[in-house]
């Protein structure tokens, strides 16, 4: 059981399919400022996920079931984007369906 998938620092710019799907432990996510593509079923049924955050500025596309069967799809979680990037995320698609729990990164504590 992993808990903490931290890729800060990073230089990819995409996950694969299926890419943690089904970690059960997996709490917390850090993704890259280089990211602009996260993969289908991304993090599908990882059941304890309820801390995203997503360093990039453009928010990457992604497909609609990414995060189905988490906590943070069913809002009970949160999603942290740079400060600068909080209304872009919210408008984009599929990030605007968790409107109500993208926050900026600034209010984020460890």
């Amino acid at each position: 059981g992993v808990t903490i998938l931290d890729f800060r620092g990073s230089t990819f710019t995409d996950t694969k399919d299926s890419f943690a799907q089904g970690a059960t432990n997996l709490h917390t996510v850090y993704l890259p400022d280089t990211l602009t593509s996260i993969g289908y079923g991304c993090f599908l049924n990882c059941k304890s996920l309820v801390t995203l955050i997503c360093n990039a500025t453009t928010p990457p596309s992604t497909k609609t079931n990414f995060l189905t069967g988490t906590p943070i799809a069913s809002k009970t979680g949160t999603i942290y984007v740079p400060d600068e990037s909080v209304d872009a995320y919210k408008a984009a698609s599929v990030w605007a369906e968790y409107q109500s729990i993208i926050k900026p990164l600034s209010e984020y504590v460890e």
